[in-house]
């Protein structure tokens, strides 16, 4: 969900899924804030919590339509959200609907990118990791990987190019 990413992913021309699990940390993580600085009763918590969980429904829908579904009553509900739901759903669903849920319309596309952050591994130094940022740099790394995958395979005729 980072912003660097983004612009190289559309570059490529790539639908750009963001990953469920990360999605829903980082709202866990902006509503926990909120809870933290706001003094609030139980009920407003409580709240809080339970449109946090329509939300989640919005990016576990079984298909497109329920999800949209869901988001609509959330936008016509908007005067009666709290102030985090608000803000999350304005600025972060509403917004990016489509790459919270593309996953939905294409079984191909994965709905987290942990298969996708094992590929590039998470623990490369800093300046490695800046370059990937880049178009140039990502499609470099990929193609070493590709490299390195047809080496590996090379006895079983499992040869592939990009």
């Amino acid at each position: 969900m980072k912003h660097e990413y983004r612009q190289p992913i559309r570059k490529l021309g790539f639908k750009h899924q963001f990953c469920v699990f990360h999605t829903k940390q980082k709202i866990n993580r902006d509503i926990n804030d909120y809870l933290k600085q706001n003094k609030l009763t139980h009920e407003d918590i409580e709240s809080v919590k339970s449109f946090k969980h329509e939300i989640f429904n919005i990016m576990d829908a079984p298909d497109l339509e329920t999800a949209k579904t869901k988001r609509d009553q959330l936008i016509k509900e908007q005067k009666t959200l709290p102030e985090p739901i608000f803000k999350i759903l304005w600025k972060f669903i509403v917004p990016y609907f489509k790459n919270l849920t593309y996953y939905i319309k294409n079984t191909n596309i994965s709905r987290t990118s942990n298969k996708i952050e094992n590929i590039f591994q998470k623990v490369f130094p800093k300046h490695i990791k800046r370059l990937m940022k880049t178009k140039t740099g990502l499609i470099n790394r990929f193609k070493l990987k590709l490299e390195f995958w047809n080496i590996k395979n090379k006895n079983q005729n499992h040869q592939l190019n990009f």
